[in-house]
């Protein structure tokens, strides 16, 4: 039974439900049954979550990740978090092109079958994450085997981005497909994908790359517009993308726009290596 917590800080508490989780079930049931208090920036402690428990159960750690990736109080921080996990060695090449797949693959959520230890015999189980948080996680009962209990998990924008990314750079064939997807889904959907797109295009020809800055210049959303012309820019087009972005839609394009015809800074051409610092080396299914 859980103790009485009158006059506790909910905050508090659902950061001693979180660090005081003994296995790595443990922790997925707060993350998917305890409604969320926080609302933070910190990639760090969700990053020290996944870390404590792939020490010790590592073959749990593609769920964690993908639980706390879609977890509304790190939300904020998505964008480096994920780029934290896929970089840390803890997640498997194939199990990190899982996860990209799932989250490019899937409409506004990814859903994540609940264990059956979970839900006990002929039981019904209710999920209510709070309307601040977004839709309730989607229920069913547990004794009809034709629908499964499900946690709906929100993929948020930066992780298309990060998935686009990863799939192009794991192969870079995958553009082709991924760029449909953008141009089929539109709205913040495929604006994140061609971000990434964008963000993964020295894996591509000259010709995929021509074509995906020359649609994203004219893509609906700003953010894109911009990061295609800055790359417009370092290919030595600075004035016909300083043009471009003069007469951008948006304000805050035509005010960065100047700073196109700004070359990057030159590397320095002799680095001392005596100042360089050595540096230590569930289920899925989208809806």
């Amino acid at each position: 039974m859980t103790a009485d917590r009158t006059g506790i800080d909910p905050a508090f508490a659902e950061f001693v439900d979180l660090w005081g989780a003994a296995t790595a079930d443990a922790l997925h049931r707060v993350l998917v049954l305890h409604q969320p208090f926080r609302s933070t920036a910190d990639a760090f402690e969700p990053f020290q979550l996944l870390a404590k428990h792939h020490e010790e159960e590592p073959q749990t750690s593609t769920v964690t990740a993908l639980l706390l990736l879609t977890d509304p109080r790190w939300s904020k921080s998505v964008s480096r978090l994920v780029r934290e996990i896929a970089g840390s060695g803890m997640i498997s090449d194939d199990d990190l092109d899982l996860l990209a797949r799932t989250f490019v693959t899937g409409d506004e959520y990814v859903y994540w079958r609940l264990p059956e230890a979970w839900l006990g015999d002929d039981q019904w189980t209710e999920i209510d994450l709070g309307d601040s948080f977004g839709e309730p996680t989607e229920t069913a009962d547990a004794s009809d085997d034709e629908q499964p209990t499900v946690a709906a998990r929100r993929v948020y924008p930066p992780l298309r981005r990060w998935a686009a990314t990863h799939l192009v750079a794991r192969d870079a064939t995958t553009w082709g497909a991924l760029f449909s997807t953008a141009h089929r889904r539109g709205g913040k959907y495929g604006a994140a994908v061609l971000a990434g797109l964008l963000d993964a295009i020295d894996y591509l020809t000259e010709p995929a790359q021509k074509l995906i800055i020359d649609t994203a210049v004219d893509w609906p959303q700003a953010g894109v517009r911009k990061r295609a012309l800055g790359l417009l820019a370092d290919r030595g087009n600075r004035q016909a993308a300083y043009g471009i972005a003069r007469r951008d839609a948006s304000k805050s394009v035509r005010r960065w726009a100047p700073a196109l015809l700004e070359p990057p800074p030159a590397p320095d051409a002799t680095p001392d290596p005596a100042s360089a610092e050595t540096l230590p080396q569930g289920q899925l299914f989208s809806g």
